[in-house]
């Protein structure tokens, strides 16, 4: 575990240990010079928030009708109790109380297989997974009790950190709470089984609230009016950026899956902002090569489908002025469940250093749910002097 000391500069501490499963002793120390720590209601507001789980937290806030949907604030606003900060202690002196036969089977389970991925979106996280089955093990049981207390309060405090992000975000409509339903609770396997869709489909790629509440916001302070979503899924990206557009505004949003297609018109058609989305099927490169030719330019793209085409859909809306000037790329799973910053060799590792590589763009990478890298040409970030 962490020390105070060792993070310590000038009162201000580096950017890991604005978590608190990062920080220990008897309490979560401080976190400013002051000595109090900072609490929600000394920033709440009454715009339209999403939080973001970045550093010690990032809240945007824009005005209610600037991004087009109902306020909606938690009456109670809920942290970690002090009781899961002082359990830190406990987990300080973790090491010490492992015998080496604890320390033995710590080892042998370093290759240990992580449950899969669900709907929870904190089970993208690799240190999570890991948690989850190093306590799920056979072994677990012969813990000494203190250890096997420090793993459940850990856990609580992730949980408690995304459940607070989660809580802490606007609402969504009833429309966006339906297809979130839905997609949590269809039968997938069935649905492909019986031919209705041509691939397996995960629920887990829902885009989810946080997620969907945040590309909204990206998409009302763009400004844009033609929106690209590749990857249309149950449509939860899509209508939740129609929802920011103008009502001239457009999404053409793609997938290959006819009864996602024809399932979605019908829940689209059900929402004011329906109207604006317009569903591509078939292959993506058609869809651009269409959009070249009729001449229309992108405003914000979200990239959240087909990763091993991501370098060429990067080139051909670059090379082809399909992103208009000062839009915005959005690429979803950036972080791809740990496998971008824990193997060598991965499609979105490959595809992210590219990214970095190249000259035309800048880029910054969030840890939002699976990780959103946004890209933006370089003289459309660099100001001038």
């Amino acid at each position: 575990m962490y020390h105070p000391e060792e993070w310590q500069s000038s009162g201000r501490p580096v950017g890991r240990m604005y978590h608190p499963v990062n920080r220990s002793g008897s309490g979560c120390p401080p976190l400013d010079r002051s000595g109090r720590m900072y609490h929600p209601e000394e920033w709440q507001s009454s715009g339209k928030p999403v939080l973001l789980p970045i550093r010690d937290g990032i809240m945007l806030i824009r005005r209610t009708e600037d991004v087009d949907c109902q306020m909606s604030f938690s009456d109670s606003l809920y942290s970690p109790s002090s009781r899961l900060s002082r359990s830190l202690h406990m987990l300080h002196t973790l090491v010490k109380r492992l015998t080496k036969q604890h320390l033995y089977w710590t080892a042998r389970m370093s290759g240990l297989a992580f449950p899969p991925v669900d709907i929870n979106y904190r089970y993208y996280q690799p240190y999570y997974r890991r948690l989850i089955a190093l306590k799920n093990h056979e072994s677990y049981t012969d813990w000494p009790q203190d250890v096997k207390d420090g793993f459940d309060h850990v856990i609580k405090l992730i949980d408690a950190r995304d459940n607070y992000v989660e809580t802490m975000c606007s609402k969504h409509g009833k429309v966006l709470a339906g297809i979130s339903e839905f997609t949590k609770t269809a039968d997938w396997a069935e649905l492909h089984k019986s031919g209705k869709t041509k691939y397996l489909l995960p629920s887990v790629m829902l885009t989810g609230h946080v997620e969907g509440l945040f590309l909204k916001f990206l998409v009302s302070m763009q400004q844009a009016k033609y929106v690209l979503d590749i990857g249309m899924f149950t449509g939860y990206s899509a209508l939740s950026m129609a929802e920011a557009l103008p009502a001239d505004g457009k999404v053409f949003t793609c997938d290959r899956e006819l009864y996602l297609a024809e399932l979605n018109r019908k829940v689209f058609d059900s929402s004011p902002h329906g109207k604006k989305i317009e569903i591509r099927l078939g292959d993506v490169g058609d869809t651009l090569n269409a959009l070249e030719k009729d001449g229309i330019q992108i405003n914000f793209v979200f990239l959240d489908a087909g990763q091993e085409q991501y370098d060429t859909y990067l080139d051909l809306l670059l090379d082809k002025k399909l992103l208009a000037p000062r839009g915005t790329i959005a690429v979803d799973n950036s972080l791809w469940f740990g496998r971008s910053y824990l193997l060598d060799d991965d499609s979105m590792a490959r595809f992210n250093k590219k990214v970095k590589d190249d000259p035309r763009v800048q880029e910054v990478l969030l840890p939002v749910r699976d990780g959103i890298m946004l890209i933006r040409r370089t003289e459309d970030v660099d100001g001038q002097v």
